[in-house]
């Protein structure tokens, strides 16, 4: 008996020996695409009746077309758009997946049962409010039972729900239909997908769009997008372009705002996480582009003292943009008490000593005072922060002179 070889010469063990076609198709399987695992995929076509979604395994997945219809007819998603999908059946060569976001209306004439295999969303209506949660009429004139924590997040009176249309996930259905179950959050955790999916197809970062104050933190404030229903978080350092301590400064709860997106990313529990600016959606734009244009090198302004460090103080220049005065710019001076003496909010004259635009520094003097020593670092530069280069770099200029 002949024994097969590989390419190196050498022989296969007989207990090795495999068609090459099945070990590749084994191979090649998707370990993790089962029946119910829901995936997110890229349109490839579309078809008359069908269409075809790179899910990322060796086949396509193949959705029916009237899944992703407006009830107006028409497509909510293009070729190369992102969709969320639900793996329904693998055989073969074709893995047929369905849309998360497809719905089954009041006045349908469909399955149950179809829509509990194929976990579609079915609009109901809730017309009682029964012990341990609400009866809900279903397409067909069908009662189900939806439990209370399953009516919404937070539920809040239940007489608010009663004759109230909203859309149900059948999480229980026996045969014959004798007990069905619905979650009206479940379907709420679907339509969220979909308006995520739609919303990373059609937003970019940078755009400008409109949103609702639902939140305060001591971090930022969390917004609620208006066209979208979708929360993200401005961060305190996106609030403004002046230094702030606290949201508060700036905005308030149900406030309506412009943001612009900074980022959006999905986290490893596969929630989306948004982040705005609101400074950066301001029609006044960056204050720092102002400051070579009207205060130079050299130039003189009054400025308004935002801050008192033991090494100096912050300065306001103009609103969003603050210089450091440090210390060693008054500590020679004749009046050196008065000026350590001046409160945060008090007005002070002072000369542009040295801007780096690109690092958002600006180091300030008196007018007229250089200092016996320059501008000399303070003992502790550890409390100096992002400072204590800029210090550095003005003491090597001072000796050069």
């Amino acid at each position: 008996m002949v024994c097969p070889k590989d390419i190196f010469g050498d022989e296969i063990e007989s207990q090795s020996q495999k068609n090459f076609e099945d070990y590749f198709n084994e191979m090649s399987a998707p370990k993790s695409l089962k029946v119910g695992a829901r995936i997110k995929g890229t349109i490839l076509s579309l078809t008359r009746d069908t269409v075809l979604v790179d899910i990322g395994a060796t086949n396509d997945g193949v959705l029916p077309r009237r899944e992703i219809l407006n009830s107006d007819g028409s497509l909510k998603y293009q070729v190369g758009d992102q969709i969320s999908c639900t793996v329904k059946r693998v055989t073969g060569d074709e893995i047929i997946v369905h849309y998360d976001g497809a719905k089954i209306g009041l006045s349908d004439d469909v399955n149950l049962e179809d829509a509990f295999d194929r976990e579609s969303p079915v609009e109901g209506r809730v017309i009682e409010e029964v012990k341990g949660g609400f009866r809900v009429m279903l397409p067909g004139q069908i009662k189900a039972f939806c439990p209370i924590s399953q009516i919404n997040y937070q539920v809040g009176d239940p007489a608010q729900y009663i004759n109230q249309k909203y859309d149900f996930l059948i999480v229980k259905f026996e045969s014959g239909g004798r007990n069905i179950v619905v979650s009206r959050r479940r379907a709420l955790d679907i339509s969220k997908l979909e308006r995520e999916s739609s919303f990373l197809n059609q937003i970019n970062e940078e755009d400008l769009l409109l949103a609702e104050v639902v939140r305060i933190e001591k971090y930022g404030a969390f917004v609620r997008l208006k066209d979208w229903d979708l929360e993200g978080l401005v961060p305190l350092s996106e609030l403004a372009w002046s230094r702030i301590k606290k949201p508060e400064e700036v905005v308030s709860l149900g406030q309506e705002i412009q943001v612009m997106l900074l980022s959006s990313k999905e986290t490893e529990q596969g929630r989306l996480q948004l982040s705005f600016s609101l400074k950066k959606a301001g029609a006044e734009g960056d204050p720092w582009s102002q400051i070579i244009l009207h205060h130079p090198v050299g130039s003189a302004f009054e400025g308004t003292i935002e801050k008192k460090e033991n090494f100096g103080f912050f300065v306001q220049i103009i609103p969003g943009v603050s210089g450091l005065l440090p210390k060693s710019a008054w500590r020679d001076d004749l009046e050196a008490n008065r000026i350590e003496s001046k409160k945060v909010g008090e007005k002070i004259p002072l000369v542009i000593k040295e801007i780096r635009h690109e690092e958002r520094k600006v180091l300030l003097g008196l007018p007229g005072y250089e200092g016996e020593e320059g501008l000399v670092m303070p003992s502790s530069s550890a409390k100096l922060g992002s400072f204590g280069d800029l210090f550095k770099q003005a003491q090597k200029t001072q000796n050069k002179k």
